[in-house]
């Protein structure tokens, strides 16, 4: 028997004559199912049988809402226990379905619809929950794998006591190696496949359904748009950080306004405050000017602003504060404060590595791919300057990038 054939589907309505019709279609699919009439009765069903991958709810049940229960369950749920939830709303509402979407559906259908569609439906989201629980499994595999292999390495390393010097640099090696590959492994499961989510979910939806609506039309083209750019920061990021190891990059050195810059890395991060109910504030001097590479220091300035963003509790406010040093040599400043605990210790310590987290599980608090602030700290260097953390005695900490100002044009 296949992996998918394993994953069961769950039917939660109220409605017993859809229900029944649905069920009837999955069963002349040879697809194994269990219904469930209400929110309550269909957590006990999932949470008791780890065979239910594929979750078929109305939107508007009784007592909790089809979403609601979405996202109690998937709350912390692992990829070896993946669910894929499909939604049914009578009601059909642009509002319905944007939640849908943003709770990660594999997929919603509005009354009426065609069973057969539904159901086949149903098929193709049991065949993506047996691959990601596939996939998973094969990734604690490969984990245990690497135990096995860590422990005799471990145990010839005590008999290669002679060697010590060239087995510590072998081992230092090997535990980066790992290291990487197993942030990596986070990152591209994870956050280059978040941004796809909305990418495909709205321009899915534009293309489905018509609509006339040039304001709706423009919600979904910013969420598009601002997916896109996460997407397309995150890749120009890496490059980055390669072209700076490798003394590649070309930095362009030219006179910048300093409130341009900080004021463009909040709008960047403008989606990410909105969400997270943090306030923004720009606070510097209006004329402050200094050379640098200006899209580059504005990525790395937005970055910095998305880790104190991250840090403040929310309802809180995060704040940019930038100028320019006096002295024969000035140093020109770019700042970002926050009232929380700034990046985790872990992280600060090894700044410059890539794929740096704390946790690297996708349900992690601290969210990110790793790279903002090792290419932060590259730049700094790359230009003169650096990278610096500090906590601030009325409480909160700042993240500062320092470079030589310049002769500023």
């Amino acid at each position: 028997m296949t992996a998918e054939q394993h994953v069961k589907i769950a039917i939660v309505d109220d409605e017993a004559g859809i229900v029944s019709l649905i069920a009837s279609a999955l069963s002349a699919r040879g697809a194994p199912f269990v219904t469930a009439d209400s929110a309550e009765s269909a957590k006990a069903q999932i949470l008791g049988d780890p065979a239910i991958g594929v979750v078929i709810a109305d939107i508007n049940l009784p007592g909790q809402s089809g979403l609601d229960m979405a996202a109690e369950l998937t709350l912390d749920r692992a990829d070896a226990d993946a669910l894929e939830f499909i939604f049914i709303t009578g009601m059909g509402t642009t509002e319905s379905v944007t939640e849908a979407l943003r709770r990660g559906a594999f997929d919603f259908v509005t009354k009426p619809f065609r069973i057969p569609a539904l159901a086949d439906r149903a098929m193709r989201a049991r065949a993506r929950c047996a691959e990601r629980r596939t996939r998973a499994r094969h990734a604690a595999e490969v984990i245990a794998h690497m135990a096995k292999a860590d422990a005799e390495r471990r145990r010839l390393s005590r008999r290669l006591e002679d060697s010590a010097s060239t087995l510590a640099q072998t081992e230092a090696a090997l535990e980066a190696a790992r290291e990487a590959r197993s942030n990596l492994f986070a990152v591209i499961s994870h956050e280059l496949r978040t941004p796809l989510i909305p990418i495909i979910g709205f321009s899915n939806l534009l293309r489905r359904h018509a609509c006339d609506d040039p304001e709706k039309i423009r919600n979904y083209a910013g969420v598009i748009h601002d997916a896109g750019q996460g997407l397309l920061t995150l890749v120009e990021t890496a490059l980055d950080i390669l072209a700076l190891d490798g003394g590649e990059a070309q930095l362009s050195e030219c006179g910048a306004a300093l409130a341009r810059i900080a004021a463009a890395a909040r709008d960047r991060c403008a989606w990410r405050a909105h969400d997270a109910e943090v306030s923004v504030a720009l606070e510097g001097d209006a004329e402050a000017r200094a050379r640098c590479d200006p899209d580059r220091m504005e990525r790395a300035t937005a970055a910095l602003l998305d880790n104190a963003i991250k840090a403040t509790p929310r309802g809180g406010v995060a704040t940019m504060r930038w100028g320019v040093g006096d002295g024969a040599e000035p140093q020109a400043w770019i700042a970002a404060e926050d009232p929380g605990e700034g990046p985790p210790p872990v992280v600060i310590r090894k700044i410059g590595q890539p794929f740096l987290q704390a946790d690297m599980t996708t349900t992690r608090a601290w969210q990110g791919a790793g790279l903002g602030l090792a290419f932060v700290d590259r730049l700094a260097r790359a230009q003169g300057g650096a990278l610096s953390f500090e906590k601030l005695i009325e409480g909160g900490a700042r993240a500062r990038i320092s470079w030589p100002a310049g002769g500023a044009a």
